[in-house]
C-alpha cells in the first residue's frame, strides 16, 4: 500500500519517498536500531552514553527567537536538578506544559553545564510520563530528518495495522523454521514486551534473509550459462598494460588475471569475485579484464557505487587503456547536453566505445549495449543484489562478471554460501614498498595539530573524517562544520589550508575540492565518510577520525585504507573517549591488526548478524554479511529453497525470486 494511504503532509512524503520509503511495507520493515530497558535508573553518568532516570518535570521554559525548549526537572532518588533541552522543538511545549509536575522517565547523554551550573541533557532520546503499566522495552529508529521520532512512530503502528495476515512464506514451511507469522513477528519488532519478543521477531527476519539467499543462489545456479561465447582472442593488452606500468604486478595479481584468462579460453563464463584489502590493487586486475576484451572486439563496463569513485576509475582507465587504441567514455549521471547525451549513447550502441566507466547509470534502460562481453562491479558490499542485476539481465547470456570486494570470505565458506559456479580469487600480498598504517586513539588534539604540521612541511596531507555535517543538537559530536573551524584556527597562522567535502556539495564543487586536495592546494580535507571509498591520494598520510566511536569497524577500515597507498609511512589517528563496551573494543582492534580479514572476523563478532538486519535504507548490502555470521545454519536453508522451488510453491518470497530471473555475486 502507498504511504500516501498513511494522509502525510506532502513534505513528510516527499521526505520518506527520498529515503526509499514507497510503501507502508518499507516502514514496516524499518528496523529499531536498538532497544532500551528503562525499567531501572542508571543514575547520573557522566562517562557513559546514557543515563537513565526518573525526574519530576518542574517548569518549562520555551524561547522563540532561539526556538529552545527547556525543562527543569528534579532526580526522584537524590533530588540532583537535571535541565533537558531541545533546539528546534517549539511544538513540544504545550505537551511539556500538561506534563508539569507529573513524574517522567528520561534517557539521554547526561553533561554538566558549567554556565547554568546543573547537569543537562540535550535532545533526550526518551522523554515521557513514567508508568508501571505500559512496556519498559523501547525501540530506538535511525533519525530520518524531517520525521519527528514520535511521527514515524505512529506512521509505523499504522503500516503494521494495514498489513495483511497472509503470509510469504507457507505454513509448513514456518512449522518447519519455528518462526511466528510475519506480522506477529514485526509486532514483536516494533511493540515488544521483553527482549525475548525482540529475539522471537528477528528471528523471523534473520531465517527469511538466509533463506531469500538461498533461492535466489539456487535459482541462479538452475539458470545461468555455464559457458560463454564471448572469448579473450589475443593477451597484447594484458602485456601492454604490464609494460606500461610504474610498478610490477604482484604474483595474487598475475595469479588472478591468469586464472580468469584460462577460464575464458576454454569457453566457460567467469563469474569471478576478486577480494583483498582496501590498496591491493583489485582495480587493476579489473582493468586488465576489461582491456582484453576490448581488445578482442568485445565491450566491457565498470561500475562503482559513487561518483567520486567512478570518476576516478574513469581517469585511471583512460590512462592505462587509451594509449591502446581502447575508446573509454563515463557515464555517471551528470548533466549533458541533449546532443552531447546523445552521441554518448551512440557510441554505446554502435561499439565505438568499448569500456564504460560510471554509476549506476550505466543501469538506465535507455544505454544499449552492442557486444557487451564482461561487467565488473568495485566495492560489491555497497551494492544490492537488484542493482547488480539489472545490468546482466539486459545483457546476452554468457556475459563474463567480476565483483571486488574488500568484504574477505574466508574460501571454506565462499562455496557453501555461493555455490560452485563462483571462483574466488583472493588478493593478499599488498603493492610493493607499502607499510601497514599505524593506528592509535587520540585524545589530546594538540597533539594531532602538532602531527599535522609536521606532516605539511614533507608535503603531505591529511583526511579529518566527522560523523555529521552541521547538526548542533549534540554538542558532543564533532561535526565538519565546527571541526573545520578548530583546524582552520589552529593551523592556518602555519599557511596550511583546510577544505572541505560534505554528501550536500555538488559534483562540480566535489570535484573541484579532490582535485584541489590532491595537487596540495588543500593540506587538511575535512570531510563526512563521502571519503570513505576511491579516493586514492598518494601523498595523503594521515587520517583523523572523530568520534570515531560512533563508526562500525569495518566502515573505520575502510577510512583508514584512504591512507598508507604510498611507501611513506601512514597513520590513523581514532579521537575518541569511549573506555568501555563494544565501542571500545572496536577502536582497540583497530589498533591491532591492519588485516580486513582479521577486522571482518572481529566486526561480526561484536555485533553479530541481528544489527544489520533492516539496513535497506543505509544502501548497505548486509546479505552477506548476516550469511557469515550464520554460516553454520545456512545449509539447511539451502536445503528448504531447494524444496521450495522443486515443488513450485507459488508463495510471494518464490515468486519474488524468479521474477528477479537471475542472481549474481
Amino acid at each position: 500500500m502507498d504511504i500516501r494511504q498513511l494522509e502525510l503532509k506532502d513534505k513528510q512524503e516527499k521526505t520518506l519517498r527520498s529515503k526509499g520509503f514507497e510503501n507502508t511495507k518499507d516502514l514496516v520493515s524499518f528496523i529499531p536500531k536498538e532497544y532500551i530497558d528503562i525499567s531501572k535508573s542508571t543514575g547520573v553518568n557522566l562517562d557513559d552514553e546514557r543515563s537513565i532516570l526518573f525526574v519530576k518535570l518542574d517548569s518549562v521554559t520555551s524561547y522563540m527567537r532561539s526556538r529552545v525548549v527547556n525543562a527543569s526537572c528534579t532526580e526522584y532518588y537524590t533530588g540532583t536538578k537535571i535541565k533537558v533541552t531541545w533546539f528546534g522543538k517549539l511544538w513540544l511545549t504545550k505537551t511539556l506544559v500538561e506534563n508539569r509536575g507529573r513524574y517522567m522517565t528520561v534517557c539521554g547523554k547526561v553533561s554538566f553545564d558549567s554556565f547554568s551550573k546543573t547537569f543537562q541533557i540535550v535532545e533526550p532520546m526518551i522523554f515521557e510520563p513514567y508508568s508501571r503499566s505500559s512496556s519498559h522495552i523501547k525501540p530506538i529508529y535511525k533519525k530520518i530528518p524531517g520525521i519527528g521520532d514520535d511521527t514515524l512512530k505512529t506512521l509505523i503502528e499504522k503500516s503494521w495495522n494495514l498489513m495483511s495476515e497472509d503470509d510469504p512464506l507457507p505454513k509448513d514451511v514456518l512449522d518447519e523454521m519455528g518462526v511466528l507469522n510475519i506480522k506477529a513477528a514485526y509486532q514483536k519488532i516494533h511493540f515488544p514486551k521483553s527482549m525475548d519478543d525482540v529475539k522471537e521477531g528477528r528471528k523471523r527476519l534473520l531465517y527469511d534473509t538466509l533463506l531469500g539467499f538461498a533461492l535466489k543462489a539456487e535459482w541462479s545456479r538452475r539458470n545461468s550459462p555455464i559457458g560463454s561465447a564471448f572469448g579473450i582472442k589475443t593477451k597484447r593488452a594484458y602485456f601492454e598494460i604490464c609494460k606500461s606500468l610504474p610498478y610490477e604486478l604482484t604474483s595474487d595479481q598475475q595469479k588472478a588475471v591468469d586464472a580468469m584468462i584460462k577460464l575464458a579460453s576454454t569457453g566457460r563464463r567467469i563469474n569471478a569475485l576478486v577480494q583483498g584489502d582496501v590498496g591491493c590493487g583489485k582495480t587493476i586486475v579489473a582493468v586488465i579484464m576489461l582491456a582484453l576484451f576490448a581488445d578482442s572486439g568485445y565491450q566491457g563496463a565498470l561500475v562503482a557505487p559513487t561518483q567520486v569513485l567512478a570518476r576516478q576509475h574513469y581517469e585511471e582507465v583512460k590512462k592505462i587503456v587509451e594509449p591502446l587504441g581502447i575508446t573509454v567514455s563515463f557515464l555517471g549521471g551528470d548533466k549533458l547536453k541533449a546532443a552531447e547525451k546523445r552521441k554518448l549513447l551512440e557510441n554505446i550502441k554502435t561499439g565505438e566505445t568499448k569500456i564504460v566507466v560510471g554509476t549506476h547509470a550505466a543501469f538506465s534502460e535507455t544505454v544499449e549495449y552492442k557486444n557487451l562481453a564482461i561487467a565488473v562491479f568495485d566495492e560489491e558490499h555497497k551494492f544490492g543484489v537488484e542493482q547488480r542485476n539489472s545490468l546482466i539481465k539486459r545483457a546476452e547470456a554468457g556475459v563474463h562478471f567480476i565483483t571486488m570486494s574488500a568484504t574477505p570470505i574466508p574460501r571454506s565458506l565462499a562455496h557453501v554460501i555461493y555455490g560452485d559456479s563462483i571462483e574466488l580469487l583472493t588478493i593478499n600480498e599488498m603493492p610493493k614498498g607499502r607499510m601497514p598504517v599505524r593506528t592509535g586513539i587520540g585524545k589530546d588534539r594538540e597533539k594531532v595539530y602538532k602531527f599535522i604540521r609536521k606532516m605539511a612541511k614533507q608535503g603531505h596531507q591529511t583526511y579529518v573524517v566527522c560523523p555529521m555535517i552541521d547538526d548542533k543538537t549534540d554538542t558532543q559530536i564533532k561535526s565538519v562544520e565546527i571541526t573545520s573551524k578548530e583546524f582552520t584556527e589552529a593551523l592556518s597562522e602555519d599557511g596550511i589550508k583546510v577544505g572541505t567535502l560534505t554528501g550536500r556539495d555538488s559534483k562540480e564543487v566535489t570535484e573541484e575540492t579532490i582535485r584541489k586536495f590532491k595537487d596540495n592546494e588543500i593540506s587538511v580535507l575535512v570531510a563526512t565518510t563521502v571519503v570513505e571509498v576511491g579516493v586514492n591520494i598518494p601523498t595523503a598520510t594521515m587520517m583523523v577520525v572523530t568520534n570515531a566511536e560512533r563508526f562500525g569497524l569495518a566502515q573505520l577500515h575502510q577510512l583508514r585504507g584512504r591512507v598508507g597507498r604510498s611507501s611513506n609511512q601512514s597513520y590513523c589517528v581514532l579521537e575518541s573517549n569511549a573506555t568501555e563496551g563494544i565501542a571500545a573494543e572496536r577502536l582497540n582492534a583497530m589498533c591491532t591488526t591492519n588485516s580486513g580479514f582479521e577486522i571482518a572476523k572481529r566486526d561480526l563478532e561484536l555485533r553479530g548478524s541481528g544489527e544489520f538486519l533492516g539496513t535497506k535504507q543505509s544502501g548497505e548490502n548486509a546479505e552477506l554479511k548476516i550469511i557469515l555470521a550464520n554460516s553454520n545454519i545456512y545449509p539447511r536453508f539451502q536445503e528448504m529453497a531447494k524444496k521450495l522451488i522443486d515443488r513450485g510453491d507459488d508463495c510471494e518470497l518464490v515468486r519474488n525470486v524468479m521474477e528477479e530471473e537471475t542472481f549474481e555475486n
